[in-house]
């Protein structure tokens, strides 16, 4: 499924100054339909229903943007992908999984994360000189299963559920919870040269034994591809998107003593020693650093 087709519905907003700036600005990449729905709001369904079928709009490749709950719903019954504009203090969006003030001002990228969320489909992140980074889903497992079986991996992380439908399940209530909910979590590292998978990188939100709370930086290179510099590269990236998309000011790194490698790592990336604690039974490092 491809987002093709915005279709903005704000009622009598869609003729203000911003939002045909804002459909010019979006028209450049997508088709854009205005919906200007008029009846009661008994007739909404019954409306909205007619304006697809009239438009001949394909429902996976629509993101619907309105300000009114009741249509968002409709338009979500219908199985089309939705954007809650919040224009006033009145709406509750509360349930939709991403919601935006002034939608004049949001970008195309944030319109397609909107769609990718909607349909479970994976955000791409960022990218390096060498490397892509975007969100795991279910089809990584064939990649991410072999990687634990690497003896550099194997000794200090924890392996994914034997059962791989264990993993799934886990996947989708992850993809639901940390990045619906955070906007960020352990996310997939794809080698540009060959589109291979290289390992796991992110980071995942973490509250201590000892009160502390905060993202907790995590990273992982898989043979053959370690010694490139790759894990500097992609976590070097991940800090500055932390810094600057997320507006996160901290970030955590929790280490076994005993992984001298990810300890280097940690140091050079400019992490401070921040404190021995304990950690699910096993004594691990934690290490600190401002952004």
């Amino acid at each position: 499924m491809v987002l093709t087709t915005i279709v903005i519905a704000m009622g009598i907003d869609n003729d203000s100054k911003e939002m045909k700036e804002f459909a010019r600005r979006i028209a450049e990449t997508y088709s854009v339909v205005l919906c200007p729905l008029v009846g009661t709001e008994e007739e909404l369904e019954d409306e909205l229903y007619s304006f697809f079928r009239r438009h001949q709009l394909s429902k996976s490749q629509v993101l619907f943007l309105a300000k009114s709950r009741r249509l968002l719903l409709y338009a979500r019954e219908l199985n089309v992908a939705t954007l809650a504009c919040k224009m006033d203090e009145v709406e509750d969006f509360h349930g939709f999984p991403l919601v935006c003030e002034q939608v004049w001002e949001v970008d195309l990228r944030f319109l397609l994360r909107c769609y990718q969320r909607e349909w479970e489909q994976p955000w791409f992140i960022l990218e390096t000189e060498h490397l892509y980074v975007r969100e795991e889903n279910e089809e990584d497992l064939d990649a991410i299963y072999p990687m634990y079986d690497q003896p550099h991996i194997a000794q200090f992380l924890e392996r994914p559920y034997e059962n791989r439908r264990d993993e799934v399940d886990y996947m989708q209530k992850y993809r639901k919870y940390v990045y619906g909910y955070y906007q960020y979590g352990l996310w997939h590292v794809i080698d540009k040269a060959t589109g291979q998978s290289v390992g796991r990188a992110g980071m995942n939100p973490k509250t201590y034994a000892d009160g502390k709370a905060g993202a907790e930086l995590g990273y992982m290179i898989a043979e053959p591809f370690t010694k490139r510099g790759y894990c500097m590269e992609v976590c070097r990236a991940i800090l500055e998107y932390a810094k600057t998309e997320l507006y996160l000011t901290e970030v955590f790194c929790l280490i076994r003593p005993d992984n001298e490698v990810s300890v280097h790592v940690a140091e050079k990336l400019g992490f401070s020693f921040d404190a021995e604690i304990e950690s699910e039974g096993r004594k691990m490092l934690r290490f600190y650093k401002e952004l």
